[in-house]
């Protein structure tokens, strides 16, 4: 059996190894994956060979927690998407305290996939302090902000609050929206009370999560200062508000 084969059967043994063992004996391995340098050759995997070979040698470093944070970086901004998915596990799962840092690199927009993908490798690998993601609200990609604002809720990071109102007003209705749900989801006592108003000038979108925050924490009374405003919206908004109405009247 050739040096090559011997260490390719070796890093997808040692993968196997890494995800069934903690603490003491997970150190034992990190070791014995360095002493017979088999990080060396996942790292001139990484550098020469096919993507899909890329991506294995990334996940198995990843695992390991190998650090080797200037190799990895370039494949945040490939056009292969396991690659940016592995790129991002890597900076994940070997961060100590700021997991989410590579935001920084990136240069083009997350997908849904992505999203989600960052999403559970927070909640299900890193075992750090969860980041205080108000940090991204100004992020210049519109994915980040809105990953941001959607993780700020799911963390119940009640104190970034005073972070989330001003998106309120954002030229963004994507950001508008998803800035009304979190702050439904996290309990807002004034939510009522900045969006009512902007009501009748809001995109469809932002109009429906609006009458569903009204239905959510509000009052009939709340409902029925949109009355002016519906009746000249479009037929969906007309049909939640008079679905709502009717489920409020039945309530009081």
């Amino acid at each position: 059996m050739s040096k090559t084969l011997a260490k390719k059967i070796a890093l997808k043994q040692f993968l196997n190894f890494a995800e069934n063992f903690k603490g003491e004996t997970f150190k034992r391995l990190q070791e014995l994956f360095l002493a017979l340098g088999l990080d060396e050759f996942a790292f001139h995997i990484i550098k020469k060979e096919k993507w899909y070979k890329k991506t294995m040698a990334i996940y198995v470093i990843s695992e390991l927690k190998i650090e080797n944070d200037e190799l990895i970086r370039p494949f945040l901004k490939s056009n292969r998407e396991e690659l940016r998915e592995q790129a991002i596990f890597y900076f994940i799962r070997t961060s100590k305290q700021n997991p989410l840092a590579f935001l920084e690199d990136l240069k083009e927009e997350l997908n849904i996939w992505e999203q989600i993908f960052i999403e559970d490798s927070l909640l299900y690998f890193y075992k750090g302090e969860t980041p205080d993601f108000a940090q991204w609200l100004k992020h210049p990609l519109k994915s980040v902000v809105l990953f941001a604002i959607r993780m700020i809720y799911r963390c119940n990071q009640f104190t970034n609050i005073p972070q989330l109102t001003p998106l309120l007003e954002h030229p963004d209705m994507d950001i508008r929206k998803s800035t009304i749900i979190s702050l439904r989801k996290l309990s807002y006592e004034n939510l009522l009370a900045l969006i009512i108003p902007r009501f009748g000038k809001e995109a469809e979108e932002v109009q429906k999560e609006t009458i569903k925050a009204i239905a959510a924490q509000g009052e009939i009374l709340d409902l029925y200062k949109l009355r002016p405003y519906v009746q000249v919206c479009t037929p969906v908004i007309q049909v939640d508000y008079a679905r709502v109405e009717k489920k409020m009247k039945q309530a009081s």
